[in-house]
């Protein structure tokens, strides 16, 4: 009962004049970075690069490039930081 009314439905919004797609809209690649992050990037590459070569475990290097930005921007959260050097590592 419940699809013959969820047709009825649409069958009269589209007598009434109403328009809608039976096609799902393609979805988002992606998610927009806040400028807080996209600023950071570059850095963070710097730093992964640089720690990449260390004969360490991968969470002492993050923890490197981490400790760094954390000096150099205090004043930027801990999260963008962290997704900076997340995105970097990734694209290494």
């Amino acid at each position: 009962m419940k699809p013959k009314l969820i047709q009825f439905l649409f069958w009269l919004l589209t007598k009434l004049g109403a328009e809608y797609y039976r096609e799902k809209p393609e979805p988002v690649r992606g998610y927009p970075l806040p400028k807080s992050v996209t600023d950071l990037i570059p850095e963070a590459h710097f730093y992964v690069a640089r720690l990449d070569q260390a004969r360490e475990s991968g969470e002492w290097k993050k923890h490197q490039a981490y400790a760094a930005m954390i000096k150099n921007h205090p004043e930027s959260a801990k999260r963008d930081i962290s997704l900076a050097i997340e995105i970097a590592v990734r694209e290494l």
